[in-house]
């Protein structure tokens, strides 16, 4: 598992992530919070669809956006830990041996002031000789059914990059946007698309348009597909 963990931490580091996103939880839930298994699928809900192959402008474009499936996978790792026990939006899972030992603790506690779940993952104990003090390994913030939120993942040997995305499904399009800074480099994506679907193991969207700017406002790239894309922005 620490393998896994190791060689993903390492892609990302390259231009992920530290940045918290705060708030004030409130006991006036909407309901029981969700399970660790609903929050993997609110995660995965986030998935970005790629223009169909033949879209080689858009496709180009993208070069940046397997972060966001980055973001993801290295959720999911750890939520896919074989387990985890609790209940009422606390939930834990202590992993020992082989030189690890280290306790993950899953947070799911309602914020009244942005309408949302938030959920908190930290990790605390000692992994490949590396000791860690309850370590946020993200944070995110959806809405009871998924179509609106934001995640942050953090890297402890990159303290001074973030990888943020927000993501919002509306009636025709779903709209990302993800932020990034990667030592003196800094960029921003804003992709919006129809909503993806499965072709071949890859989440693809008919249409869309996706604009990617380096600070401070510079266009790299600016690319529609698809029959009827959304308007400029």
């Amino acid at each position: 598992m620490k393998k896994y963990i190791a060689i993903i931490a390492s892609a990302l580091l390259l231009c992920t992530s530290v940045f918290i996103f705060t708030g004030c939880p409130s006991d006036t839930a909407p309901g029981t919070p969700p399970t660790v298994e609903e929050t993997k699928q609110v995660i995965q809900g986030a998935s970005v669809g790629y223009p169909p192959e033949g879209e080689t402008a858009a496709l180009t474009a993208f070069s940046g956006i397997p972060l966001i499936d980055l973001i993801i996978m290295v959720a999911n790792i750890y939520l896919e830990m074989p387990g985890w026990q609790g209940s009422d939006g606390t939930y834990s899972v202590s992993i020992s041996g082989d030189g690890d030992d280290f306790t993950l603790t899953l947070s799911i506690v309602w914020n009244a002031g942005k309408d949302m779940w938030h959920y908190t993952l930290t990790l605390d104990g000692t992994i490949d000789a590396v000791v860690f003090d309850n370590f946020k390994i993200f944070e995110m913030y959806a809405a009871t059914d998924g179509n609106q939120g934001e995640i942050i993942l953090k890297i402890p040997d990159a303290q001074d990059d973030y990888l943020s995305v927000t993501w919002n499904k509306g009636d025709t399009y779903i709209t990302f946007t993800m932020a990034a800074q990667s030592g003196s480099d800094s960029f921003t994506i804003t992709l919006v698309e129809t909503p993806p679907y499965l072709v071949e193991d890859v989440w693809t969207s008919d249409s869309g348009r996706i604009k990617i700017e380096s600070t401070p406002g510079e266009s790299i790239f600016d690319e529609e597909w698809g029959p009827a894309p959304p308007p400029p922005f």
